[in-house]
């Protein structure tokens, strides 16, 4: 496949445009892989959605602590991880497999001959209380012929992750409000603290120009997976809310002129996975609407 390059722009201007999100499936028909690297090539991509309800949430410690305590789930498990983004509070896994004796209270389907999963955990250092966002990359064989495919937010091992977490926490999380007053309110209440002066704004009052603009962390898969064709010079333009925290909701296509429907399901589930810096404005750092190219 040819390389691709991405741009993010900041998009709009005065009034930021909040989208209804639904869960996005798509699947990708392509060649099967290679027998010796099963995983290099799926012949299926599904993409199931950026879920916010319930894969983002909130606790009443410090980012600091936090991050710790989502160290110590992966480490009792025996997950490995890259220690590469961890001061910024991106935490990713490396690959491991399921198997019933490692995770007994979780059962995938049965279908598949072997699964493996990568998670792509998130808590913003030095937005309190500690935020939790968890997104996943799961690799499926189906039979002896290496078949498989990659599923970008599964589900299966978010709310896996969450039962660990909150298992070892002694108690549950909130789901993070949308709202920015009911988000605002809720933080405020779980730190017990008066208004921090920093107040999130409606979408309407972001204004053109930020002081400071988003800066990428963590760019999710560094590849495109699966054997596509676009067109040359061809595009495909997503939206998404970069959140006052740093984390990236994933909107919608909004162009496509690849001439390859199913790529935009590998574009969306790339995105899923990253993580940035937010925009200031002054010392506040606010929410904004962006436009991310992948151009070919």
């Amino acid at each position: 496949m040819r390389r691709h390059r991405n741009k993010l722009y900041r998009y709009g201007g005065a009034a930021l445009v909040y989208f209804a999100l639904s869960t996005i499936t798509g699947v990708v028909e392509a060649q099967r892989p290679e027998l010796d690297d099963p995983f290099s090539r799926p012949h299926a991509l599904i993409y199931t959605g950026e879920l916010p309800y319930p894969y983002a949430r909130v606790y009443g410690i410090s980012s600091g602590e936090m991050t710790s305590a989502v160290v110590d789930v992966l480490r009792g498990r025996g997950i490995k991880i890259d220690r590469k983004g961890l001061a910024s509070g991106v935490i990713i896994s490396r690959w491991f497999r399921y198997s019933a004796k490692r995770f007994p209270r979780l059962a995938p389907p049965t279908e598949y001959r072997e699964v493996l999963v990568r998670l792509h955990l998130f808590v913003p250092q030095q937005f309190e209380p500690a935020r939790v966002y968890v997104n996943t990359e799961m690799k499926v064989i189906e039979d002896q012929s290496g078949a498989g495919g990659l599923y970008y937010n599964h589900g299966l091992f978010e709310n896996w992750f969450y039962e660990e977490l909150e298992t070892m926490l002694g108690s549950a999380g909130n789901a993070i409000p949308r709202d920015p007053e009911l988000r605002s309110g809720l933080f405020a209440k779980l730190l017990a603290v008066a208004d921090s002066g920093c107040p999130i704004p409606s979408w309407e009052e972001i204004p053109e120009e930020r002081t400071v603009e988003p800066r990428e962390l963590s760019f999710g898969n560094k590849q495109l997976m699966g054997p596509y064709e676009p067109r040359e010079n061809s595009t495909i333009l997503i939206e998404g809310v970069i959140y006052e925290d740093g984390y990236l909701e994933v909107q919608r296509v909004k162009e496509n002129t690849t001439g390859v429907k199913g790529l935009e399901v590998a574009v969306l589930g790339k995105y899923s996975l990253s993580r940035f810096t937010p925009g200031f404005i002054g010392s506040c750092s606010v929410p904004g609407l962006f436009l991310f190219a992948v151009g070919f």
